[in-house]
Protein backbone atom coordinates (compact mmCIF):
# COMPACT_ATOMS: atom_id res chain seq x y z
CA UNK A 1 0.00 0.00 0.00
CA UNK A 2 1.37 3.58 -1.02
CA UNK A 3 0.28 6.64 0.23
CA UNK A 4 1.45 10.42 -0.18
CA UNK A 5 3.64 10.88 2.58
CA UNK A 6 3.03 14.37 4.13
CA UNK A 7 4.35 17.31 2.51
CA UNK A 8 6.89 15.58 0.69
CA UNK A 9 4.24 15.35 -2.38
CA UNK A 10 5.19 11.81 -2.96
CA UNK A 11 3.35 8.80 -2.23
CA UNK A 12 5.92 5.73 -0.80
CA UNK A 13 4.93 2.42 0.56
CA UNK A 14 3.75 2.34 4.13
CA UNK A 15 6.64 -0.43 5.56
CA UNK A 16 10.13 0.82 5.47
CA UNK A 17 13.26 -1.21 5.80
CA UNK A 18 16.11 -1.17 8.61
CA UNK A 19 19.23 -3.02 7.98
CA UNK A 20 20.95 -4.74 10.80
CA UNK A 21 23.65 -6.80 11.20
CA UNK A 22 23.05 -10.67 12.30
CA UNK A 23 23.59 -11.10 16.13
CA UNK A 24 25.51 -13.92 15.35
CA UNK A 25 27.24 -12.65 12.07
CA UNK A 26 26.61 -13.72 8.54
CA UNK A 27 26.98 -17.48 8.64
CA UNK A 28 24.29 -19.20 6.54
CA UNK A 29 23.65 -15.92 4.46
CA UNK A 30 25.74 -13.33 3.45
CA UNK A 31 25.28 -9.56 3.70
CA UNK A 32 25.16 -9.33 -0.60
CA UNK A 33 22.20 -11.91 0.06
CA UNK A 34 20.13 -9.77 2.70
CA UNK A 35 20.95 -6.47 0.50
CA UNK A 36 19.49 -8.40 -2.71
CA UNK A 37 16.79 -10.02 -0.67
CA UNK A 38 15.39 -6.31 0.84
CA UNK A 39 16.04 -4.49 -2.61
CA UNK A 40 14.12 -7.29 -4.12
CA UNK A 41 10.76 -5.82 -1.66
CA UNK A 42 11.24 -2.05 -3.60
CA UNK A 43 10.83 -0.37 -0.24
CA UNK A 44 12.69 2.59 1.31
CA UNK A 45 15.93 1.39 3.13
CA UNK A 46 17.49 2.48 6.34
CA UNK A 47 21.40 2.73 5.90
CA UNK A 48 22.33 3.82 8.96
CA UNK A 49 23.87 0.58 11.41
CA UNK A 50 26.69 0.17 9.04
CA UNK A 51 26.56 2.42 5.77
CA UNK A 52 30.06 1.81 4.59
CA UNK A 53 29.13 -1.74 4.80
CA UNK A 54 25.59 -1.63 3.30
CA UNK A 55 26.62 1.26 0.80
CA UNK A 56 29.48 -0.33 -0.28
CA UNK A 57 26.45 -3.30 -1.99
CA UNK A 58 23.91 0.10 -3.47
CA UNK A 59 26.35 1.95 -5.34
CA UNK A 60 25.05 3.82 -7.60
CA UNK A 61 21.08 2.26 -6.96
CA UNK A 62 17.90 4.33 -7.43
CA UNK A 63 16.75 3.01 -4.04
CA UNK A 64 15.38 5.26 -1.71
CA UNK A 65 17.51 5.24 1.08
CA UNK A 66 17.77 6.89 4.23
CA UNK A 67 19.94 8.08 6.61
CA UNK A 68 19.91 9.29 10.67
CA UNK A 69 22.31 11.99 12.15
CA UNK A 70 24.75 11.36 14.58
CA UNK A 71 25.03 12.57 18.36
CA UNK A 72 27.57 14.83 17.62
CA UNK A 73 26.11 18.00 17.39
CA UNK A 74 25.32 17.83 21.00
CA UNK A 75 29.26 18.63 21.29
CA UNK A 76 29.02 21.49 18.86
CA UNK A 77 30.65 24.40 20.08
CA UNK A 78 29.23 26.91 17.65
CA UNK A 79 26.91 27.17 14.70
CA UNK A 80 29.75 26.71 12.05
CA UNK A 81 30.98 23.77 14.16
CA UNK A 82 27.57 22.11 14.47
CA UNK A 83 27.43 22.50 10.32
CA UNK A 84 30.73 21.17 10.29
CA UNK A 85 29.67 17.91 11.85
CA UNK A 86 26.74 17.28 9.77
CA UNK A 87 28.17 18.50 6.41
CA UNK A 88 30.77 15.62 7.60
CA UNK A 89 28.46 13.25 7.75
CA UNK A 90 26.77 13.77 4.96
CA UNK A 91 29.64 14.00 2.61
CA UNK A 92 30.72 10.55 4.73
CA UNK A 93 27.23 8.81 3.58
CA UNK A 94 26.97 9.70 0.01
CA UNK A 95 30.63 8.70 -0.43
CA UNK A 96 29.47 4.96 1.11
CA UNK A 97 26.91 4.86 -1.17
CA UNK A 98 28.63 6.19 -4.61
CA UNK A 99 25.57 8.43 -5.41
CA UNK A 100 25.06 12.76 -4.92
CA UNK A 101 21.71 12.25 -3.06
CA UNK A 102 19.81 10.59 0.04
CA UNK A 103 16.73 10.65 -0.27
CA UNK A 104 15.61 11.27 3.87
CA UNK A 105 17.76 12.75 6.42
CA UNK A 106 17.06 12.67 10.01
CA UNK A 107 18.46 14.91 12.19
CA UNK A 108 19.02 12.93 15.08
CA UNK A 109 17.58 14.73 18.52
CA UNK A 110 17.91 12.85 21.91
CA UNK A 111 17.72 16.39 24.32
CA UNK A 112 17.48 19.96 24.18
CA UNK A 113 20.18 22.04 22.12
CA UNK A 114 21.22 24.91 22.14
CA UNK A 115 20.03 27.36 19.68
CA UNK A 116 23.28 27.53 17.85
CA UNK A 117 23.87 23.69 17.97
CA UNK A 118 20.33 23.56 16.28
CA UNK A 119 20.56 26.56 13.54
CA UNK A 120 23.96 24.90 12.86
CA UNK A 121 22.71 22.00 11.97
CA UNK A 122 20.08 22.71 9.98
CA UNK A 123 21.41 25.20 7.84
CA UNK A 124 24.09 22.57 6.54
CA UNK A 125 21.01 20.41 5.71
CA UNK A 126 19.11 22.53 4.15
CA UNK A 127 22.36 23.52 2.05
CA UNK A 128 22.52 20.29 1.34
CA UNK A 129 18.84 20.07 0.08
CA UNK A 130 19.51 23.16 -2.29
CA UNK A 131 22.53 21.00 -3.57
CA UNK A 132 20.24 18.43 -4.74
CA UNK A 133 22.37 16.42 -1.99
CA UNK A 134 19.31 15.32 0.12
CA UNK A 135 15.60 15.38 -0.71
CA UNK A 136 14.09 15.22 2.52
CA UNK A 137 15.19 16.21 5.95
CA UNK A 138 13.42 14.51 8.49
CA UNK A 139 13.35 14.42 12.51
CA UNK A 140 14.59 11.81 14.96
CA UNK A 141 12.92 11.69 17.95
CA UNK A 142 15.49 9.97 19.93
CA UNK A 143 15.15 11.40 23.57
CA UNK A 144 12.43 12.77 26.16
CA UNK A 145 9.71 13.59 24.01
CA UNK A 146 8.94 17.26 25.40
CA UNK A 147 12.42 18.31 24.69
CA UNK A 148 12.37 17.20 21.48
CA UNK A 149 8.89 19.21 21.16
CA UNK A 150 10.79 21.94 22.22
CA UNK A 151 13.28 21.94 19.17
CA UNK A 152 11.11 21.06 16.86
CA UNK A 153 8.21 23.44 17.49
CA UNK A 154 10.50 26.91 16.74
CA UNK A 155 12.16 25.31 13.79
CA UNK A 156 9.28 24.21 11.06
CA UNK A 157 12.30 22.67 8.60
CA UNK A 158 11.09 19.09 8.37
CA UNK A 159 8.59 16.95 5.91
CA UNK A 160 9.12 13.45 7.85
CA UNK A 161 9.15 12.34 11.76
CA UNK A 162 10.76 9.20 13.13
CA UNK A 163 9.17 8.28 16.33
CA UNK A 164 9.60 5.03 18.45
CA UNK A 165 5.80 3.48 19.58
CA UNK A 166 6.86 0.33 21.24
CA UNK A 167 3.99 -1.91 21.71
CA UNK A 168 3.24 -1.12 25.80
CA UNK A 169 4.57 2.55 25.83
CA UNK A 170 3.29 5.26 23.19
CA UNK A 171 4.35 8.76 25.10
CA UNK A 172 6.85 9.93 22.62
CA UNK A 173 4.38 9.00 19.72
CA UNK A 174 0.98 10.42 21.30
CA UNK A 175 3.19 13.55 22.31
CA UNK A 176 4.66 14.25 18.77
CA UNK A 177 2.04 12.82 16.53
CA UNK A 178 -0.41 16.16 16.52
CA UNK A 179 2.47 18.27 15.99
CA UNK A 180 3.13 15.97 12.67
CA UNK A 181 -0.09 16.19 11.63
CA UNK A 182 -0.91 19.91 12.42
CA UNK A 183 2.20 20.51 10.27
CA UNK A 184 1.43 18.02 7.85
CA UNK A 185 4.47 15.93 8.50
CA UNK A 186 4.86 12.55 7.43
CA UNK A 187 4.98 10.17 10.68
CA UNK A 188 7.79 6.84 10.33
CA UNK A 189 6.91 4.63 13.41
CA UNK A 190 9.91 2.51 15.37
CA UNK A 191 10.37 -0.06 17.32
CA UNK A 192 6.58 -1.12 16.67
CA UNK A 193 7.23 -4.93 17.86
CA UNK A 194 9.09 -4.21 20.72
CA UNK A 195 7.64 -4.76 24.37
CA UNK A 196 10.01 -3.54 26.64
CA UNK A 197 13.90 -4.01 27.83
CA UNK A 198 13.94 -3.71 23.77
CA UNK A 199 12.38 -7.50 23.87
CA UNK A 200 11.23 -7.77 19.91
CA UNK A 201 8.01 -9.85 20.12
CA UNK A 202 9.45 -11.22 16.46
CA UNK A 203 12.13 -13.07 18.17
CA UNK A 204 9.08 -14.60 20.34
CA UNK A 205 5.97 -14.75 17.55
CA UNK A 206 6.80 -13.90 14.02
CA UNK A 207 3.02 -14.05 13.81
CA UNK A 208 2.34 -11.50 16.40
CA UNK A 209 5.18 -9.37 14.76
CA UNK A 210 3.56 -8.90 11.67
CA UNK A 211 0.60 -8.13 13.08
CA UNK A 212 1.65 -5.24 15.11
CA UNK A 213 3.08 -3.81 11.83
CA UNK A 214 0.58 -4.18 9.25
CA UNK A 215 -1.94 -2.22 12.40
CA UNK A 216 0.34 0.49 12.89
CA UNK A 217 1.32 0.46 8.75
CA UNK A 218 -2.42 1.26 8.57
CA UNK A 219 -1.92 4.47 10.28
CA UNK A 220 1.95 5.62 9.31
CA UNK A 221 4.83 4.45 7.47
CA UNK A 222 6.56 1.61 9.69
CA UNK A 223 10.30 0.98 10.30
CA UNK A 224 10.68 -2.56 9.77
CA UNK A 225 14.04 -4.06 11.53
CA UNK A 226 15.58 -6.60 8.97
CA UNK A 227 18.69 -9.08 10.10
CA UNK A 228 18.34 -11.93 9.00
CA UNK A 229 16.36 -13.59 5.10
CA UNK A 230 13.39 -14.39 7.71
CA UNK A 231 13.00 -11.36 8.81
CA UNK A 232 11.45 -10.17 5.43
CA UNK A 233 8.28 -12.11 6.69
CA UNK A 234 7.03 -9.70 8.94
CA UNK A 235 6.89 -7.52 5.73
CA UNK A 236 3.61 -9.72 4.89
CA UNK A 237 0.47 -9.19 5.99
CA UNK A 238 -0.38 -11.74 8.91
CA UNK A 239 -2.74 -14.76 8.53
CA UNK A 240 -5.00 -14.13 11.95
CA UNK A 241 -6.72 -11.39 13.10
CA UNK A 242 -3.93 -10.78 16.22
CA UNK A 243 -5.18 -12.71 19.17
CA UNK A 244 -1.67 -14.25 19.75
CA UNK A 245 -0.43 -10.47 20.18
CA UNK A 246 -2.79 -9.55 22.58
CA UNK A 247 -2.48 -12.31 24.41
CA UNK A 248 1.80 -11.99 24.67
CA UNK A 249 1.29 -8.09 25.35
CA UNK A 250 -0.76 -8.81 27.77
CA UNK A 251 1.52 -11.67 29.14
CA UNK A 252 4.32 -8.96 29.09
CA UNK A 253 2.46 -7.77 32.29
CA UNK A 254 3.17 -10.91 34.49
CA UNK A 255 6.82 -11.78 36.18
CA UNK A 256 6.28 -15.06 35.33
CA UNK A 257 6.65 -14.22 31.74
CA UNK A 258 10.24 -12.49 32.20
CA UNK A 259 11.16 -15.42 34.44
CA UNK A 260 10.92 -18.03 31.85
CA UNK A 261 12.51 -15.81 29.24
CA UNK A 262 15.81 -16.09 31.01
CA UNK A 263 16.44 -19.43 29.58
CA UNK A 264 16.05 -18.23 26.36
CA UNK A 265 18.39 -19.78 23.91
CA UNK A 266 18.12 -16.28 21.33
CA UNK A 267 20.56 -14.23 22.87
CA UNK A 268 18.45 -11.00 22.47
CA UNK A 269 15.29 -12.68 24.79
CA UNK A 270 17.96 -13.73 27.64
CA UNK A 271 19.75 -9.97 27.72
CA UNK A 272 16.26 -8.45 27.64
CA UNK A 273 14.97 -10.65 30.68
CA UNK A 274 17.94 -10.06 32.61
CA UNK A 275 17.74 -6.71 32.17
CA UNK A 276 14.50 -6.78 33.34
CA UNK A 277 15.37 -8.55 36.48
CA UNK A 278 18.36 -6.17 37.33
CA UNK A 279 15.89 -3.11 36.84
CA UNK A 280 13.84 -4.64 39.54
CA UNK A 281 16.89 -5.40 42.10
Amino acid sequence: MQSVFGRTNESFPSKWISLGVPDGGFDDFSPQDLVAAARNQNLPIYIGSQPALWGGMMRGSTDVLLQSGTLQIEKATSEEHASDLVQAHLIETLSCLGRETIDFYFLRIRRALEEYQINGALAALEYAKQEGHVRFLGLRADGPALSVLGVWQFHDAFEALWVAKPLVNHTAYETLVPMAEARRVGVLAAQTTELAYHLDIADLDVEAAATAIHRQSLSSAVLVPVRTLSDLELLREPFESGSKLEKIVERSKSQQFWDELQESPIKRVNIAAHAKRQDQC
